[in-house]
């Protein structure tokens, strides 16, 4: 279909520590990495008539389970985050935009270092914007 794009990907990574001068470290795994993560987009921009330079977009990211903390004591689970965006080019060189992360307001956690220092992710976020090419 002309104006859509997809895009996904897929990451496995299995981060451990393979050498440290704390022997009880070696083969832990390393924080805040996830062993899985999942992206998933569309775009879609209508080319031609009367909403020709209009377009949608949408994403789905997955952030699997990790360890929040180098002794592996906890884990922060897994989310998944969904976000919107939809713009219109109002010439060739000015496109004005606007945007929501995380759609379903959903609280997750970004990394931690230890059970006092976990971060939590942004909540519902709006964005408006205008780009300029020259």
């Amino acid at each position: 279909m002309e104006g859509m794009m997809l895009y996904a990907g897929y990451s496995y990574i299995d981060a451990e520590t393979t050498k440290d001068t704390n022997p009880d470290l070696v083969g832990k795994h390393i924080r805040n990495i996830p062993r899985h993560g999942i992206v998933l987009r569309g775009d879609y921009e209508v080319r031609r008539g009367v909403l020709s330079g209009f377009s949608l977009g949408g994403s789905g990211t997955y952030t699997g389970r990790r360890a929040a903390d180098i002794d592996e004591s906890f884990d922060l689970p897994g989310y998944w985050r969904f976000d919107a965006q939809m713009g219109y080019a109002v010439t060739p060189h000015i496109r004005l935009g606007a945007s929501v992360e995380n759609l379903a307001d959903k609280r997750y956690f970004t990394h931690a270092f230890s059970a006092f220092e976990v971060w939590p992710g942004a909540p519902r976020t709006w964005r408006v914007n205008m780009t300029t090419r020259f």
